[in-house]
């Protein structure tokens, strides 16, 4: 019962390794075809999938200590960077929506009408389900990263080294 306990582990640690695997480069090449580089903020997310995606192949390919700690912390940057994305999308659609009110309620004013500009909920519902930029895409990178801290949890590769540790 153990091996096969064993065995089901790993399959489904190689399967999560897939799925982050095929999700960062989804992403990754998503930003790169819209242009997601204009800036320095912007650039993040494409170096944290990069790295990301060259610390799963190392810890695929050599699932040393090493490697799995490095996959760590690269996850633990897309959770930062991903929330932080949410912070910044948020800003930049607030911005947006704020000024496009402002211009219909200016418009407005000089046609004698009222502006009608979002307020409250209204105002935050209207920023969450922004297009441009869309405010909870980044989320995404929190759920990339948190599904390569799945594959990292209890990993053999870590036992390994706690185990050469206390023989020390």
């Amino acid at each position: 019962m153990e091996a096969r306990h064993g065995a089901t582990i790993r399959v489904l640690r190689r399967m999560l390794l897939a799925v982050l695997l095929f999700g960062m480069a989804g992403a990754g090449s998503e930003l790169a075809l819209i242009g997601h580089y204009d800036d320095g903020w912007q650039v993040i997310p494409l170096v944290l999938l990069g790295g990301g995606g060259v610390a799963a192949v190392w810890v695929g390919v050599c699932p040393g200590a090493a490697a799995v700690a490095v996959l760590r912390v690269v996850m633990i940057g897309l959770l930062l960077g991903g929330g932080a994305g949410v912070v910044l999308h948020y800003r930049a659609s607030a911005e947006f929506h704020a000024e496009a009110a402002a211009y219909r309620t200016e418009s407005a004013a000089r046609q004698g009408e009222s502006g009608g500009a979002a307020e409250g909920w209204a105002a935050v519902r209207a920023v969450l389900s922004s297009k441009v930029p869309p405010t909870l895409a980044p989320g995404l990178l929190v759920q990339l990263g948190l599904i390569g801290l799945t594959y990292t949890y209890r990993h053999p590769a870590l036992n390994r080294r706690a185990d050469v540790s206390a023989e020390h």
